[in-house]
């Protein structure tokens, strides 16, 4: 597939850009549009993703690039691989990363690995911080999770960003 036509975006020098690298999400979240598109996980190869964010760099001169996938982290080997060709191109050993995560994947060797990949940002769905509401919200995580993907992430000097659901049936 063609990289998008960031070219009409009008983005500036230096600023932030966004890609995403994959769509959908396996977890089925009640809130969550792309369970309903899209029942699978598909992901553009490390290959293809190493390529276009040199094709960013090269055109839009930026240090940082936000990976708006659903989940960023789902197939950790890709993450590692990703890793491994972004460390082969000097230009883009210096980008900086802000990418998607899930509490329950939170481990310190994924949060020491995504900092090697030079990730300063993790973004987490945290949805709500009351047992009731995200067992309603999101099967499979709990607050106890949530609150240790925190710990584990700033642990390893990684920031935190967490999204949350207002107005929940269940609140």
């Amino acid at each position: 597939f063609p990289f998008p036509a960031r070219d009409l975006m009008h983005i500036q020098p230096g600023e932030s850009v966004g890609m995403i690298t994959s769509r959908g999400c396996s977890y089925g979240c009640v809130f969550c549009a792309s369970s309903a598109f899209w029942q699978s996980i598909r992901f553009h190869s490390a290959e293809y993703v190493v390529a276009e964010i040199k094709q960013i760099v090269e055109q839009h001169h930026t240090s940082h690039i936000y990976m708006w996938d659903d989940l960023f982290v789902a197939d950790r080997k890709r993450v590692e691989r990703i890793l491994a060709l972004l460390q082969q191109e000097p230009r883009l050993r210096r980008i900086r990363y802000s990418v998607t995560c899930r509490a329950n994947l939170a481990t310190d060797e994924l949060a020491r690995l995504l900092k090697e990949m030079n990730v300063v940002e993790a973004m987490f769905g945290l949805e709500s911080m009351s047992p009731d509401t995200l067992a309603y919200l999101k099967p499979r995580v709990t607050v106890d999770q949530n609150r240790e993907a925190v710990d584990v992430f700033h642990r390893n000097g990684i920031r935190v960003t967490g999204f949350f659901v207002i107005g929940s049936p269940q609140e």
